[in-house]
């Protein structure tokens, strides 16, 4: 006896063929209209960038429910406006200016960070052998206030002395990779600027007047900030966002190989440079795979801020950082052992 389908049968065989044709396109527009949208904000990618980039190379925020976007601004200043302005829901930066727009009533929170030692140096002329030797000279930032020009003053107050008081001139010339050309062809005298330029500033003659993890020790890298707003109302998106952050940062950890792979892909420098950098932050412990932020970096940042004179109080603790979305990192990843 010959077979055959009813119409009922060939539409019902037809109809899931054509569903298991289309289910990929299906299901990635069922995926996205998932997921919950999350603007994260930060500098632009430097080599040390492969830490916090690392969760969604690997698609931990996905798995998280989160559609990430990164948003990258040239300064701290401008980074902190992003999340201040809505903008965005959360940043990555130096914290300085975060406390400087908290002291002037910005409402934003400090909720975390992946990473505590600085990695800058200063980098100067030949001719420049000390910090002394900065006086009447000129130095290169991003922009008035932001962390370079904080950073350099305050390592030179570290060595007793004032910039202004000796004429220290301050250029506002661009990040990272403008600030260290400049230097290179001679535009200014000296720059902080990133440790992954160490070796090519050795190859130029140039002198490191002094690294900022050592100078100061007490000033932390990166701190994930996000509005007031969020904190109260997207609680929830907010834990999840910064428990992938974490994993991320503990996976590359310990993934020397891929995580170099990432930072070469990402910012296009020799692999040498990436190397040099990831082992620096794996050696000086620069990173932060329980998400803390420590109170004392809080206090030592906001004393500096008022004696370099970019704020003029204090602000407790509590108004200026919550632990409670560190906690429910640690709730779910646990303590960091390895």
């Amino acid at each position: 006896m010959g077979s055959h389908m009813t119409r009922r049968e060939f539409l019902a065989a037809t109809g899931a063929t054509g569903l298991a044709l289309a289910s990929p396109e299906i299901a990635r527009a069922g995926e996205a209209r998932r997921l919950t949208p999350w603007k994260h904000a930060t500098i632009p990618p430097r080599a040390d960038s492969m830490f916090q980039l690392m969760a969604q190379e690997k698609g931990f925020f996905k798995e998280a429910g989160l559609d990430v976007e990164f948003l990258y601004f040239e300064s701290g200043i401008t980074v902190v406006q992003a999340v201040v302005s809505g903008d965005a829901d959360t940043v990555d930066i130096a914290p300085s200016s975060t406390f400087v727009s908290i002291s002037r009533g910005a409402k934003v929170k400090v909720v975390g960070s992946t990473g505590w030692a600085v990695p800058y140096v200063l980098y100067a002329k030949g001719d420049i052998k000390s910090f002394k030797d900065l006086a009447g000279r000129s130095i290169a930032i991003s922009q008035p206030g932001a962390l370079a020009e904080v950073l350099a003053r305050a390592m030179l107050e570290k060595e007793g002395l004032d910039a202004k008081a000796i004429g220290v001139q301050w250029l506002g010339v661009g990040g990272d990779a403008a600030r260290f050309q400049a230097l290179i062809a001679g535009r200014v005298d000296a720059t902080i600027d990133h440790i992954e330029y160490m070796e090519r500033a050795r190859q130029a003659g140039l002198h490191v007047l002094g690294t900022t993890s050592d100078m100061l020790p007490h000033y932390i890298r990166f701190a994930t900030v996000a509005s007031e707003r969020a904190v109260r109302d997207r609680f929830e998106d907010l834990a999840r966002f910064c428990t992938a952050l974490t994993r991320g940062i503990r996976y590359s950890m310990e993934h020397r190989e891929e995580t170099i792979d990432l930072g070469v892909k990402t910012v296009k420098r020799d692999r040498a440079d990436v190397a040099r950098t990831y082992d620096w932050f794996i050696q000086n412990t620069a990173l932060q795979p329980d998400f803390y932020f420590p109170p004392e970096g809080i206090r030592f940042m906001q004393d500096l801020n008022v004696k370099l004179g970019t704020q003029t109080r204090v602000v407790p603790p509590d108004e200026v950082a919550t632990w409670e979305v560190q906690k429910r990192v640690l709730a779910a990843l646990g303590p960091y052992r390895r």
